[in-house]
């Protein structure tokens, strides 16, 4: 499934249980993604815009999370994110990365992040 929105859209995207790409636009409001099953792309790009948060679900499976500016919740569900990552960019206080289970990849971007790797062997990124 491909899904993409402009600034206009807002709300909770649903992916299938296939490979998924998800990708946001500069949202006026939060979203809430959720990859499903199978190895899925979820992007946020507020374009500047700081002020929103997104909940970032990947589900099972190899997956490639990426927040944006806002205060992000992502997690990376079971399943290795090893290759992949998540990570919450820009300068946003992110609530959580959340890696679960499997060998993960964390990156908290810059600003305060709580970082919780799960189960697994994880490697973990905070920038200054």
């Amino acid at each position: 499934m491909y899904a993409s929105w402009s600034s206009s859209a807002w709300g909770t995207f649903y992916g299938g249980d296939g490979n998924d790409l998800i990708e946001g636009g500069n949202t006026v409001s939060t979203n809430h993604e959720f990859g499903g099953a199978g190895d899925d792309y979820v992007f946020e790009n507020q374009g500047g815009l700081t002020m929103q948060s997104h909940y970032i679900d990947g589900g099972p499976g190899r997956d490639a999370l990426y927040g944006s500016n806002g205060s992000d919740t992502i997690f990376g569900g079971d399943g290795n994110e090893s290759g992949a990552s998540i990570n919450a960019v820009g300068f946003g206080a992110a609530p959580g990365l959340y890696g679960y289970a499997g060998n993960d990849i964390l990156d908290g971007g810059r600003g305060n992040h709580l970082i919780f790797g799960g189960d697994g062997n994880d490697i973990t990124y905070r920038h200054r």
